[in-house]
């Protein structure tokens, strides 16, 4: 996957990781990369093309992915997030820091909605991020067990089914549920946010 610079906050270069959801590929619900964080990204104005972009951890990434919270809390979970107002590349976007309770809450998706998996190419991505997170967990209790400290993991990997069918609606988002992440090319459109093949954002 090309690295291609979706936004730019604090000093900080994100690039697309992983789209989750996209709606006539545009992507809505996505994931991004910072130079050492991981960043949840919800587009609430797909005209003109606003985000709200919180901070995220693995564990997080990892609850999203299996359903253990919803794709709302996953957002409100945190203290703060970043509003940005695209401009027409990323040097013109407009950034602003803002406190979580603060935000309008009808942005978000509906209550208790979780992520679905619908592909085989989101399930490849939900199975990098257990192995990125057994790894890590692996990692920190080798360093724990070096200092003769009793180790107690604070997840346990399980197996798991993948959803194939998207259960219910999803309210506002009900299109979700024609999610095709094998998108093709969009040769004659130039917007800044569009999907091409490997589901990377075209700056």
């Amino acid at each position: 996957m090309d690295k291609d610079l979706c936004f730019r906050i604090e000093q900080d270069d994100l690039f697309l990781y992983q789209v989750l959801v996209d709606y006539d590929r545009i992507p809505i619900f996505f994931l991004c990369k910072g130079k050492e964080k991981n960043y949840l990204v919800l587009c609430v104005d797909c005209e003109n093309y606003n985000y709200i972009v919180v901070e995220v951890s693995l564990f997080n990434i990892y609850d999203l992915l299996h359903g253990n919270i919803s794709m709302r809390d996953a957002i409100l979970k945190h203290k703060e997030y970043w509003f940005v107002l695209s401009g027409i590349d990323v040097s013109e976007d407009i950034v602003e820091r803002k406190i979580m309770k603060d935000i309008d809450q009808s942005w978000l998706p509906k209550q208790d909605e979780c992520f679905k998996v619908l592909t085989e190419s989101m399930e490849q991505f939900v199975d990098t991020i257990d192995n990125k997170l057994s790894i890590q967990q692996n990692n920190i209790s080798r360093l724990r067990t070096g200092f003769g400290i009793e180790i107690r993991s604070t997840i346990e990997l399980t197996q798991y089914s993948f959803f194939k069918k998207v259960a219910g609606t999803l309210g506002t988002y009900s299109e979700w549920s024609d999610i095709n992440l094998e998108s093709e090319i969009i040769e004659e459109s130039n917007d800044r946010f569009r999907i091409n093949n490997d589901c990377v954002v075209a700056a």
